[in-house]
C-alpha cells in the first residue's frame, strides 16, 4: 500500500467516524449467515481469471499461497487480511440480496484499474460433476459511503458455472476471481469506492476479512440490499458484533484487491528545447493513447512561408547537435523512416497493442519552405493509456 495522501487521511477519518452511525437491519431481517472459519483444514484453492472484453473465463490451476501474490500484479489496494486464513469465513445472503462494502482508494497512480480480484467460497456442486457450479454478480462503485449510499455503479458482471464443490468430504473451495480489463482499464479515481456481491444460488459467498482498516477506509460493517445496490433496495447496515481476533470473528468486510495501471504506462509528452535556438512551435494536441489517434501541431503563425511540415520519430534522444538548420535533438542513428509529412497538423493512429504501453519515442519537427529547412523543438512522447 502506498503512502496515504492528506486527502485520503481525511477520508479515512471520516470513514472511521461512520462506525458511530446506527447498525440496523429492517425488522425481522436476519444478518446473512457466515460459514467456514473453524481453522482446521485448508480448503482447495483456485485462481480464476475472467477476461472482461472477450468474456472468457479460465482456471489458472491450483494456488497454494494466500494473499496478494495471487492477483495479476501488485495490488495498490489490498483488503485481504483474513482472520482465519486456513479456513476462510464466507458470507451467504438470501438469493437476490446484495452485500456492499466500501472504503477509500489511495493508489496515487493512474486512476485506471487493470484488474480487480475478489475471493469466494461455495458449496455449489462443480460443473465437472454435473452440478451448476458457482454463480454470483459482482460490481464496482465510486463515491460509496455506506449506510445506504451506494454511489455510482461503474462496472457489473454476472458469472455462472464457476468452479464449485467437488467432494462431500472436503470443505468448500476458496477461489480467487480476477476481473481482467486488459487493454481497456476501468477508470476509478482515488477517493471513496465500493464493491458488492449479489447472491444468486444460495451456496456461494464472498470471503470476509479483518476490519476496520483505517489505511483502506474500511469499517466493520456491510450494507445489505434487496436486489442491486441502489437506494430503493437498501435494507440496512450490519455487522456481527465486532471482530473477535485471531481464530474468531466474523468481521463484516469483503475481500478485494485492485491493480492499477502504473504511471509509467500513461500516455504523456514533454517538450525538449535544447539551448533554445530552435523555434518552439511543436506541441501535442492529443496524447499517444493506445488504440487512439496521436495528434500534434506546428504553430506556423510566425512562419507564413512554410509549405509543409515533417515529423521525425526516433527511438533515442541526444544532446543538442548544431546543424546549419538548427539543433538536432533526436538520435539520428535511431530515426524511424520515412518521416511523416503534413501541413501543420499530424494525426497518427496508435496501434491497440498493450505491449506498446510505456514505450518512449523522441520526436522533432522540420518546417519546409522554398529553398530552406528549419528544425523545431522536440517532444519526448510516452505511448500508453
Amino acid at each position: 500500500m502506498k503512502h496515504l495522501s492528506v486527502v485520503s487521511l481525511v477520508l479515512a477519518c471520516l470513514a472511521s467516524a461512520a462506525e458511530a452511525q446506527r447498525l440496523e437491519l429492517a425488522p425481522g431481517q436476519p444478518a446473512p449467515r457466515v460459514l467456514g472459519g473453524k481453522g482446521t483444514v485448508a480448503p482447495r484453492q483456485l485462481h480464476v481469471v475472467h477476461d472482461v472484453w472477450s468474456g472468457r473465463t479460465t482456471v489458472r490451476g491450483l494456488a497454494a499461497p494466500q494473499g496478494a501474490e495471487l492477483a495479476l500484479g501488485s495490488p495498490c489496494y489490498d483488503n485481504s487480511d483474513q482472520l482465519v486464513p486456513d479456513d476462510p469465513q464466507f458470507v451467504v445472503a438470501n438469493i437476490g440480496e446484495e452485500l456492499l462494502d466500501w472504503g477509500v482508494k489511495d493508489c496515487n497512480g493512474a486512476g485506471l484499474i487493470e484488474s480487480f480480484t475478489i475471493r469466494y467460497r461455495t458449496t455449489a456442486v462443480d460443473t465437472s460433476l454435473g452440478g451448476p457450479g458457482a454463480a454470483l454478480s459482482v460490481a464496482i462503485f465510486r463515491d460509496s459511503r455506506g449506510f445506504g449510499v451506494a454511489g455510482f455503479e461503474l462496472f457489473r458482471r454476472t458469472l455462472t458455472g464457476l468452479p464449485g464443490h467437488v467432494s462431500g468430504g472436503e470443505p468448500a473451495p476458496s477461489v480467487l476471481l480476477t476481473f481482467d480489463f486488459g487493454d481497456h482499464p476501468l477508470r476509478l479515481l482515488d477517493g471513496r469506492i465500493g464493491w458488492s456481491v449479489m447472491q444468486l444460488d444460495g451456496d456461494t459467498g464472498p470471503e470476509l476479512v479483518r476490519a476496520p482498516r483505517p489505511e483502506l477506509g474500511t469499517i466493520d460493517a456491510l450494507d445489505l440490499y434487496a436486489g442491486p445496490a441502489a437506494a430503493g433496495n437498501y435494507v440496512g447496515t450490519f455487522n456481527y458484533g465486532g471482530c473477535a481476533g485471531s481464530g474468531g470473528g466474523p468481521c463484516a468486510s469483503l475481500w478485494l484487491q485492485l491493480e492499477e495501471v502504473d504511471e509509467s504506462e500513461l500516455a504523456s509528452s514533454t517538450s525538449v528545447k535544447g539551448s533554445g535556438a530552435n523555434p518552439n512551435v511543436f506541441s501535442e494536441l492529443q496524447p499517444a493513447r493506445l488504440g487512439q489517434v496521436w495528434a500534434t501541431h506546428f504553430d506556423l503563425t510566425a512562419f507564413p512561408g512554410t509549405t509543409s511540415t515533417n515529423l521525425f520519430v526516433s527511438l533515442g534522444g541526444t544532446l543538442p547537435i548544431p546543424t546549419p538548420v538548427g539543433e538536432l535533438l533526436i538520435a539520428p542513428g535511431q530515426i524511424l523512416r520515412p518521416p511523416l509529412s503534413a501541413n501543420g497538423t499530424h494525426l497518427v493512429a496508435i496501434p491497440f497493442d498493450i505491449s506498446l504501453a510505456g514505450i518512449v519515442l523522441h520526436t522533432q519537427g522540420v518546417l519546409r519552405s522554398p529553398g530552406s529547412l528549419l528544425l523545431t523543438n522536440g517532444l519526448v512522447v510516452t505511448l500508453g493509456f
